[in-house]
């Protein structure tokens, strides 16, 4: 299910002559990761669609912040975007072909 998707897809990248000064962080990382993910699925299952500034109110993050989390989970297949610039909105992946 979504759930699964969302495990598999998450992946948090770590550069192998830092490991020892982030490796701390990374439960953190992808714990937010999830959490913001989950607040946007529930978003828009419950409205049918989800725009950067909705989603920057809801996870209480800059619009710009909220785009580029919005943008990784349409690449990843979860969500899939619609229209183009001001009248951008992402909508559940239920899937079909991107």
């Amino acid at each position: 299910g979504l759930q699964w998707t969302i495990w598999n897809y998450l992946k948090v990248p770590i550069n192998s002559d830092k490991v020892s000064t982030s490796a701390d962080k990374v439960p953190t990382n992808i714990a937010k990761s999830l959490i913001q993910w989950k607040l946007i699925i529930e978003y828009v299952e419950n409205n049918g669609k989800i725009t950067s500034q909705q989603a920057a109110e809801l996870l209480n993050v800059k619009q710009r912040r909220a785009r580029e989390i919005l943008s990784d989970m349409s690449q990843k297949g979860i969500l899939i975007k619609q229209g183009t610039y001001k009248s951008t909105e992402y909508l559940i992946n239920k899937g079909e072909k991107q």
